[in-house]
């Protein structure tokens, strides 16, 4: 599938816009999560670089962000609006993360594995890539919930044709904790009740919605619901299918 924005300009305001609404959340769900200064990390899917340079102040000058986004053109949006030397962008595919090496201590996302066609498979990637006992923190968006109650019939409606969209656009509408996405064989599953995930045990966290989930081990707070109703409606770059 193409970039779904033919308005370049437009869609760069609007990754912008997003970032204003979405940063606070991003920025307390990565403190939680354990982002440190002096960490390594990779942003999934880094868009206009919001997540990025959130990342970049909380690791702080001794602290490294490399950024893999698949259009070339968000790419250079991030890198006009990012004047920390410690932040990186790379054209890439959050996906299969071909050709991004190892050893990070974190790997981040904002808006992205709802994009995805093999979210399972991105995560297996991406937990490759942490060193042991490092993380990772996504913030995604759970479409499926309630959003406003009681609904009434002309919202109701439109909660409908938006999820139907979604659904034939190929975005995951269920990414909060009431999904089931087995990540290891048989013995895990990503965003469970249970908040187990194997992850082939690379990665010591797991960041979901709001707060948290530890790889391996039970949940936190995470909620997996967006803000507002219709959550960005694109991963942090607007992309589809992938990163």
């Amino acid at each position: 599938m193409d970039y779904f924005a033919a308005d370049r300009a437009a869609e760069d305001e609007r990754l912008l816009a997003q970032s204003r609404l979405v940063d606070p959340a991003t920025k307390r769900l990565l403190e939680a999560a354990g982002l440190a200064p002096g960490m390594r990390v990779l942003d999934l899917g880094s868009g206009a670089g919001n997540v990025a340079r959130l990342a970049a102040e909380l690791v702080g000058p001794n602290g490294a962000v490399v950024g893999v986004e698949k259009d070339p053109e968000a790419v250079e949006l991030a890198q006009r609006h990012t004047s920390a030397p410690n932040v990186e962008f790379r054209v890439g595919d959050a996906q299969t993360l071909y050709g991004i090496e190892g050893g990070f201590d974190a790997v981040t996302g904002r808006l992205i594995l709802l994009h995805l066609p093999d979210t399972v498979g991105a995560l297996r990637a991406a937990a490759a890539r942490v060193r042991p006992g490092g993380l990772v923190i996504m913030h995604e968006c759970d479409l499926g919930y309630l959003w406003a109650s009681p609904q009434p019939p002309l919202w109701s409606q439109a909660r409908a044709w938006l999820l139907e969209a979604a659904e034939k656009a190929g975005i995951g509408t269920r990414l909060g904790p009431g999904a089931v996405q087995p990540v290891s064989r048989g013995r895990a599953a990503w965003a469970t009740a249970a908040g187990r995930s194997g992850g082939r045990g690379r990665a010591g966290r797991a960041g979901l919605g709001l707060g948290q989930r530890r790889v391996g081990g039970g949940p936190t707070d995470g909620t997996g619901r967006c803000g507002h109703p219709g959550g960005s409606g694109t991963g942090d770059a607007g992309r589809t299918p992938t990163g």
